[in-house]
């Protein structure tokens, strides 16, 4: 089969590698379409995660089963799924609270630590095929940043006519505020310093688009939601100016989630979180699986087109990926075997 395989930072290489063969309640899934994500991004850049020379990346692909290892049931082999990256354990303590994303026995990493969708067939966990019914598989690869976006809503607590500031409009940012405009989010505010990016926040639903370099977040959050600043703020960009802004929108004992996954240090001055009774969650991956993402494909509420900005062949990945980097692109899906 062709792969794109990773080889060091800013290096993709296509090439043809052995087809997979599905181990004991495995399948075999031919992959339509795998979507590019932010991580994805770092290792190629190799300010990530570090990766072995080798890999094949990509943990948002969707497709359709064609084959079943032993154990795994035969009567599901042609039918559309999206996969799910990594199986929680179920037995641990985090598990058992509900909390499976955070489980440090899940099942390895599709795309970070097994051979992910950048490929023309991927071997997945029985488990981790999930039914699209009528949805396409181009929506299917979509489902798992859909279910991130919505997972980050899910932890801020908002409920309907809240107010809200989205701090970076990239694919995550563009989603956070579709799925706050779904569920009733009063006012929602995206702040971006990208003038392509300001443009998908538009598309995305934002109530007004802020461009910071030239507007005063905090002052701009006052006139709109009130003197005392916004109830949530959503960080999707990792950046430290961004987290500062949003933070001085933020009204007193307002919340702030944190779903980016930057590694910069982010400004934080205790006496200002403890005089205003901030409080900051972090938000990481989802804790029902992909069904949140689904949900709101199936109901449609999620408008893939205002954030996907293109597809591309397997054989410009690494296109893709510099394209990304431009800042003048939303959502890439490469397609692979569509």
């Amino acid at each position: 089969m062709k792969a794109a395989i990773f080889e060091g930072p800013n290096h993709f290489e296509i090439r043809q590698v052995p087809d997979p063969r599905p181990a004991e309640d495995e399948f075999v899934v031919r992959v339509d379409y795998c979507g590019l994500c932010g991580s994805d991004l770092e290792i190629y850049h190799g300010s990530g995660m570090v990766m072995a020379q080798g890999m094949i990346l990509g943990h948002e692909f969707a497709g359709e089963i064609v084959e079943a290892g032993p154990g795994a049931a035969r009567k599901r082999l042609g039918q559309k799924v999206a996969v799910l990256p990594a199986l929680p354990c179920g037995r641990c303590d985090l598990c058992t609270l509900g909390r499976g994303a955070l489980c440090r026995d899940s099942t390895p990493a599709l795309g970070l630590k097994a051979a992910g969708g950048l490929a023309e067939y991927v071997a997945v966990p029985a488990a981790s095929a999930i039914p699209l019914g009528d949805l396409s598989t181009r929506a299917g690869a979509l489902a798992e940043p859909i279910s991130v976006a919505a997972h980050g809503v899910d932890v801020s607590g908002i409920q309907r006519g809240q107010t809200a500031i989205v701090v970076g409009c990239g694919p995550i940012g563009a989603l956070t505020t579709q799925v706050l405009r779904a569920l009733g989010a009063g006012v929602v505010i995206v702040s971006e310093v990208s003038s392509y990016r300001r443009e998908l926040a538009s598309r995305a639903g934002a109530t007004v688009v802020v461009d910071p370099a030239e507007q005063d977040l905090r002052q701009v959050a006052r006139e709109i939601a009130g003197p005392r600043g916004v109830d949530f703020v959503f960080e999707c960009a990792g950046s430290p100016t961004g987290f500062t802004q949003g933070l001085s929108a933020l009204r007193p004992t307002g919340t702030m989630v944190i779903l980016s996954v930057g590694r910069q240090p982010m400004p934080l001055v205790p006496l200002h979180a403890v005089v205003n009774e901030y409080v900051l969650k972090g938000a990481f991956a989802y804790t029902d699986g992909l069904n949140g993402g689904l949900r709101l494909l199936r109901e449609g509420l999620v408008d893939t087109d205002a954030v996907v900005s293109g597809e591309r062949a397997l054989d410009k990945t690494g296109e893709a990926f510099d394209e990304m980097a431009s800042g003048r692109a939303g959502k890439l899906l490469v397609r692979v075997g569509a």
